[in-house]
This record gives structure tokens, C-alpha cells and sequence, in this order.
């Protein structure tokens, strides 16, 4: 632009000045643009965000958490492992939710399990799920459970809807694809913690520890050991006067098992961390764990499963306050367990159906 372009103009005629009344509704009509902007901003804001991964969900204070990365394992290949899940999962899931259970299971990203810490009620849990809320499964489940009418009662508390009775386990959905099941007074308590952002993550961190360093793990299960209950127990085990009591156990404040499934080496990745608030039981928990892989992998309950190899193979290592157990197995090898573990089941059901006086005293195992 040049500098005759850019100059003010001299010969024009003076605009005219607005009126007050003219000024006042310029005003209105910006305030009204601006509002308008910043409620559909806010509402695209809310209808875009969506909840956490569960290890973000999960207070700090929790005594155990697990979560499995359902949405990352359906895209790998465990697929069909995952897909019989699936069908499992919607059977059970027909009876509450109708013909919805469908795009609802579909929908799962995340499952998982929160025990509570501190001086909570005995046999508290929750499980949780995090779900995609895109597609029409969200409203089509909504049809479903109002129609349950005074049977599946509901109640909303700001950006959550609780469904069901409140003297049974019930639900607790948030519009970000949050879902939790469990009792109250629980319940509430993990719906108004579960989304805020002021924790220290204490799991998050702990799986970062704990997994493949690549990748965040697949699936996770991790428990927080209070100091007080570890002297409990360890002043129960000496009263008993037990000589494999092992005391440095005792020194374990957080232990945690993570999976992850290597899609390009058709692998599984398994470890597990032990850490301890006793630097000097370190090397003793080390040297205890190297003896109880060695045992376990020469078992032949573990051999008759195809576990064997993959603990004759495993690491077991000292790291700072830790102790880190690491081993892998091919994924041919997890699909042969299932297979063994099926029919093992298969047979045991036989035998009760054969002898149905006779009960089993060995309850079946689930596939992993």
C-alpha cells in the first residue's frame, strides 16, 4: 500500500456522530456477538472434551487400580481375543442396557477397576470405563434406560447422571464418555475426584515406570501398600514366628504388573515393579524374586500351560528403590494358553456334568 493509499483522506465529509440511542444499540449488538460467541464456544468447548485416560482418573490415594487399553488391543493382534470379550461382554450387558449394549460395548475405549485407600468402607470398588461418545449408541442407551421408568431411577449432579437405586450398585455417566458402576457412598465420592486436574497423577507416573519405555502399557494393575498395614502384617507373620516370613516384603510401598503387546515382534511384554521404602531390602527382595521365578518356571502346572519358558527367560533386576521383573513370550504362546486353558475348562465341566454329586473342588479358570 502506498503512502497516498495509506494516508487519511482530507476531503471527505465529516461522518455523521450516532446518536445516543444508535451508540446504545452498537453496544447491545456487540455484547451480543460476544456472547453468542462465547456460549457456542464454551458449548463446541464442552461437547469436544472428552474424559481422560483411566490412569489420570484414578485418585492418588487409591489402594489398587487396573485399567486394559481396549480400544488400542482391538487394533492389534489380539483382536479376536478381544472380540470374544466383546461378545461376552454384550450378552451380560442385554439385560440392563436392551438392544443398545451393542454400539455401548462397541463404544469402550478403557476398563477398569479402583479399589479406595484410607479408612474406606471394607469390600469397596468401582469398576470404570471410558467410552467414545461419538454415533448414535449415547442416545439410543438413554431411550433404553428411561424407559425403565421408577425401576432405574436417575438423578443429575452437575456434568453427571446417576442411574439406579441408591441402596444397590449403580451407575454414574459423565457427558465426557465417563462411565462408573459401584455403590455409594463411594460412587460419589470417585465422581467428584475423577476429573480433577490438581492431582499428582501418582499412577500415571507409576506406569511410566513400570511399562515399556516406547509405549504406554496395555493393560496395568498396581496396588499402593499403607505403612501401617504393612506392620500389621509384619507383626502377625513374627508372632507367628514363621522362617520364610521374609521380612523385606514388608518394605514394599507400591507394587504393579504392566502388559504390552509388541503388534511388529508378535510379542508380549510383561513387567513387573516392586517398589520399597528401605534401600537396604533391595538386594534381599532382588535375590527372593530371582529364587520364586526359578521356582515358578520349574513347576510343571506352569510348563503344562506354556509359561515355562517365558520365566526361565525372565530379568530380574535392582533399580534405585525397585526391584523389576521382566520377561516376554510370544504371542503364538498367549494364544496356546488360551486354547489349554479353554479345554482344561471344557473338561472340568464335562467331569462335573458326568458326576454332578461330586462337586469340583477346583472352580474353572478364566482364559487370560
Amino acid at each position: 500500500m502506498s503512502e497516498l493509499e495509506a494516508s487519511p483522506r482530507t476531503d471527505a465529509a465529516p461522518a455523521a456522530a450516532p446518536s445516543p440511542w444508535k451508540k446504545r444499540a452498537i453496544i447491545a449488538s456487540v455484547v451480543l456477538l460476544a456472547a453468542g460467541a462465547v456460549a457456542g464456544g464454551a458449548f463446541v468447548w464442552w461437547r469436544s472434551q472428552e474424559a481422560p485416560p483411566l490412569v489420570d482418573v484414578f485418585p492418588d490415594e487409591s489402594y489398587l487400580v487396573a485399567f486394559v487399553d481396549v480400544e488400542a488391543l482391538r487394533k492389534g493382534p489380539l483382536a479376536d481375543l478381544v472380540s470374544e470379550g466383546d461378545s461376552q461382554a454384550k450378552q451380560q450387558a442385554k439385560s440392563l442396557l436392551g438392544t443398545c449394549s451393542d454400539g455401548a460395548i462397541a463404544a469402550v475405549r478403557e476398563v477398569g477397576i479402583v479399589v479406595p485407600g484410607g479408612a474406606s468402607e471394607e469390600g469397596s470398588f468401582a469398576l470404570a470405563a471410558r467410552l467414545d461418545t461419538k454415533g448414535s449408541w449415547l442416545a439410543a442407551c438413554d431411550a433404553e434406560l428411561s424407559a425403565k421408568g421408577d425401576a432405574m431411577p436417575r438423578e443429575t449432579g452437575g456434568a453427571w447422571t446417576y442411574i439406579g437405586k441408591t441402596d444397590a450398585p449403580r451407575l454414574a455417566l459423565h457427558r465426557g464418555g465417563l462411565v462408573l458402576w459401584g455403590r455409594e457412598p463411594f460412587l460419589h465420592a470417585l465422581a467428584a475426584s475423577a476429573l480433577k486436574k490438581d492431582g499428582a497423577h501418582v499412577y500415571r507416573q507409576f506406569a511410566s515406570r513400570i511399562g515399556e519405555a516406547a509405549q504406554s502399557p496395555h493393560a496395568l494393575a498396581a496396588i499402593t501398600l499403607p505403612a501401617e498395614q504393612r506392620r500389621v502384617f509384619a507383626a502377625v507373620i513374627e508372632e507367628q514366628q514363621h522362617e520364610d516370613g521374609h521380612p523385606e516384603l514388608f518394605s514394599i510401598a507400591r507394587a504393579g504388573l504392566a502388559a504390552t503387546v509388541d503388534a511388529p515382534a508378535d510379542t508380549l511384554h510383561v513387567s513387573a515393579r516392586f517398589e520399597s521404602d528401605n534401600l537396604d531390602a533391595v538386594p534381599k527382595l532382588r535375590a527372593l524374586f530371582e529364587k520364586l521365578v526359578q521356582k515358578a518356571g520349574d513347576s510343571l502346572e506352569v510348563r503344562a500351560i506354556g509359561l515355562g519358558d517365558a520365566l526361565s527367560g525372565a530379568r530380574v533386576v535392582a533399580a534405585g528403590d525397585a526391584v523389576v521383573v521382566t520377561t516376554s513370550a510370544p504371542l503364538a504362546r498367549l494364544r496356546m494358553m488360551a486354547r489349554r486353558l479353554r479345554l482344561m475348562n471344557e473338561m472340568r465341566k464335562l467331569t462335573r456334568d458326568a458326576n454332578p454329586a461330586s462337586p469340583d473342588p477346583s472352580p474353572p479358570q478364566p482364559a487370560p
